[in-house]
């Protein structure tokens, strides 16, 4: 385990390095506590869409500008295993993305609270269980189509996943095909796992739906980039 610590502190070493990544991070935390700082009144809790925002800018290009700068080359020829060298890189966008979401909330609710309109326990769970299940399965999708594409192609990966999942959606509903309409909800929740907070109920009545489809993707996500980077290093090894 000391040699997986060593990666995720190394890892987030590395997307910290980056100054257009944190100014972009920046700007988005700092939206929903300065909107709430003038607009006390009317102020909410941040969504998820916030999340999923802070999820990109520290998920994107896990794997792929490693791979195509030579550099994850060097890294497995060190005593670290390719499951390793995954885990810690998805770790590391899932700390910062999931530390930087449940920060904001946290800044947002003491804004809030100022104000005499503190949010109760159950209202800042329902806010803060959503952005932590995109902080933590958003990464997990986006270090899978790292491992197949180069520099930072997993980004177009996913949007033009996303696309893909609403357009077969909005066909099978024009059509009146309700199993078309479920593909492309398929495809959108494979590409955007997410619990959100109308699900939340659900996850205290078996069998557990949301948290068992949600759980699956991210182990999906995890297992296709360690199987691909495996078949990586044998090509690589044979050559």
């Amino acid at each position: 385990m000391s040699g997986l610590r060593v990666l995720v502190v190394h890892s987030v070493r590395e997307r910290l390095s980056n100054l257009s990544r944190n100014l972009l991070a920046g700007a988005v935390f700092l939206i929903p506590p300065v909107l709430a700082a003038f607009d006390r009144d009317g102020a909410g809790l941040p969504g998820g869409s916030f999340a999923m925002w802070l999820a990109l800018i520290f998920g994107a290009g896990l794997i792929g500008p490693d791979a195509s700068s030579g550099v994850l080359e060097l890294v497995l020829t060190r005593p670290v295993t390719r499951p390793q060298y995954v885990l810690a890189r998805w770790l590391a966008a899932v700390g910062l993305a999931g530390g930087a979401a449940a920060c904001q909330t946290a800044v947002v609710a003491a804004i809030m609270a100022t104000a005499g309109h503190a949010p109760g326990w159950g209202a800042f769970g329902s806010a803060l269980v959503p952005q932590l299940t995109i902080a933590i399965g958003l990464p997990a999708v986006l270090v899978a189509f790292s491992s197949m594409t180069a520099g930072y192609g997993d980004l177009r990966a996913w949007v033009l996943g996303l696309l893909l999942g609403v357009v077969v959606e909005l066909a099978g509903q024009m059509r009146h095909w309700p199993w078309l309409g479920r593909v492309g909800t398929e495809i959108k929740n494979t590409v955007f796992p997410a619990i959100d907070s109308d699900a939340l109920s659900a996850l205290v009545r078996f069998p557990w739906s949301p948290l068992v489809t949600w759980a699956s993707t991210v182990a999906l996500g995890l297992a296709v980039a360690i199987a691909v980077l495996n078949r990586k290093e044998l090509s690589h090894g044979g050559s």
